[in-house]
């Protein structure tokens, strides 16, 4: 009887560290989807885009359930209004967690913090090019499943929310009181190294 209790503890204890030590401790992953933007700022109003998203990221397992990873998203794209045409670009830089919830399962969540760049090349009809960047706080939700198609390589359809606040930004060069931010809305599908 002791012997059946001594041998679920060492379950118990054994099967996270057990799992930790199949894992690698680094991940990687490249993805590539479609991503819907929306970006305002003070005096352009507010334009909402469609187009091609990236991300780029590489983490360390810091537990069975948890990955800590730096990662990149980013969106370009083309629009037209009636004001004239532009060229609109932006790229997040964060730190997330990402929780698995079941280590044994791919199903994850994630969150976390950095910063965003935005560009918006504008050529309006009556001023010509105008550029207008902003550089502000940003941060990250995002939600996935790592699909394991051989040892160590899986992948990982994904959708993620991110977000930069508005903050001043520079008209030409020059400093302003232009406010510019944006969100992205970004799902696609990525391999990953785990």
């Amino acid at each position: 009887m002791a012997t059946r209790y001594f041998a679920h503890l060492i379950m118990l204890i054994g099967t996270p560290v057990l799992l930790h030590a199949q894992a690698r401790p680094f991940t990687a992953s490249l993805g590539i989807g479609s991503g819907a933007t929306s970006f305002s700022c003070d005096a352009c109003g507010s334009h909402h885009d469609a187009g091609v998203a990236w991300l780029a990221s590489a983490g360390v397992r810091v537990h069975p359930a948890l990955v800590v990873a730096a990662e990149a998203s980013g969106w370009s794209g083309n629009y037209a209004d009636s004001r004239g045409t532009g060229n609109a670009r932006i790229v997040f830089g964060d730190v997330d967690v990402a929780w698995h919830p079941r280590p044994t399962s791919g199903f994850f969540v994630k969150a976390g913090a950095g910063a965003a760049w935005i560009t918006d090349d504008v050529t309006i009809t009556q001023v010509g090019k105008t550029t207008v960047t902003s550089h502000s706080p940003a941060f990250i939700v995002g939600a996935g499943w790592d699909m394991p198609v051989a040892r160590g390589f899986a992948i990982t359809p994904y959708a993620n929310l991110d977000y930069a606040a508005q903050s001043n930004g520079t008209v030409n060069g020059f400093r302003g009181a232009q406010k510019l931010g944006g969100t992205l809305a970004h799902v696609g599908i990525a391999a990953t190294l785990r």
